[in-house]
């Protein structure tokens, strides 16, 4: 018999059984829309050429398109700050190298706290360390640019990502262990500064995405920074061999992908379980291999930690170098 009593019974009971079935997780649905991953340099440096063949993979294997936002100035903290202050939706992303996290905080004031405001998602890739000089210079090796240099105090620059990266910082190791008299050029991206190193008015840079530009013949693989010399390159000597202590500064250069502070935590996983997948790419591999860098799939709490060890490093370093920028 069907009466509205009956019917309003029926709707409670409906009601209620929906209530008491398990949450789906938000990240079910995510994404469903486009996904800004925002970079803190100009387009061409690493981090931006990084942030993009990522974006093309998680792309394919999230469904949704995630779209580059180049926002360059003050290396990066700028963009670190608006980062920071968005959503903590996983709709905004940021791609950023060591340098945002642990050596700019050491050296100047920022509107950020590397650890409290962001979600540490993953790292993406590790770097190599390297000196890359321009071919106009007259010396094809590493302790002949030394000789070259002592005998013009003043006269020879490196080239930087920025001021505070690890770009500037291996720059500024370098100078110590060498005791060359050097200026420092920041500019904004390996992109920007480019064009100066080619035609050698800028000496030598210390980034690995410029390999590319040495298998292009445009510039000069100088040396590995490090003991060893390299399997692929046995004729590029080490910093070691040209009598230069730079342990200081190597092996610290990785990149990763942030969210803001407050992310829920079966987003994450589902962002670092996709950015896993992608790091075993083979193609993705090959593709960073010519620009020096490595695929690197650190995530969650280790990643943290890492961030953490680094920090307490690169203040140590900078200490040590008596480095400060104004605030």
């Amino acid at each position: 018999m069907d009466t509205p009593v009956l019917r309003l019974a029926a709707a409670c009971l409906i009601a209620s059984s929906a209530a008491m079935l398990p949450a789906l997780p938000a990240a079910a649905a995510y994404p469903d829309k486009p996904v800004t991953v925002v970079v803190g340099y100009g387009p061409g440096g690493g981090a931006d050429t990084l942030a993009r063949l990522y974006a093309e993979k998680l792309s394919a294997e999230l469904g949704r398109p995630f779209v580059v936002e180049n926002k360059p100035g003050a290396g990066a903290t700028l963009a670190a700050g608006e980062v920071a202050r968005a959503a903590p939706d996983g709709y905004t992303l940021m791609v950023a190298p060591t340098a945002v996290f642990t050596i700019t905080p050491n050296v100047r004031k920022v509107n950020y706290a590397p650890l409290k405001d962001f979600t540490p998602i993953s790292t993406l890739a590790t770097g190599m360390d390297v000196v890359i000089a321009s071919k106009a210079l007259p010396a094809a090796s590493l302790p002949e640019f030394i000789a070259l240099a002592k005998a013009h105090p003043g006269k020879y620059s490196f080239a930087s990502s920025g001021l505070a990266t690890s770009t500037h910082l291996m720059g500024e190791v370098f100078k110590e262990a060498s005791g060359l008299d050097m200026l420092h050029v920041p500019y904004k991206s390996s992109n920007d500064y480019l064009p100066d190193l080619i035609e050698g008015r800028v000496a030598l840079a210390f980034d690995p995405v410029l390999l590319n530009q040495v298998q292009a013949g445009k510039l000069r693989f100088m040396a590995v920074v490090g003991d060893d010399r390299l399997e692929d390159r046995p004729d590029v000597g080490t910093t070691r061999e040209a009598g230069l202590d730079m342990t200081l500064a190597q092996n610290r250069l990785w990149y990763g992908i942030f969210a803001p502070a407050g992310l829920p935590p079966d987003i994450a996983a589902r962002l670092a379980a996709a950015v896993g997948k992608a790091s075993a790419d083979p193609e993705l591999a090959k593709r960073l291999e010519a620009t020096g860098i490595r695929p690197s799939h650190t995530n969650g709490e280790a990643f943290a930690t890492q961030i953490r060890n680094d920090a307490d490093y690169y203040g140590g370093l900078i200490g040590k170098l008596g480095l400060k920028l104004a605030d």
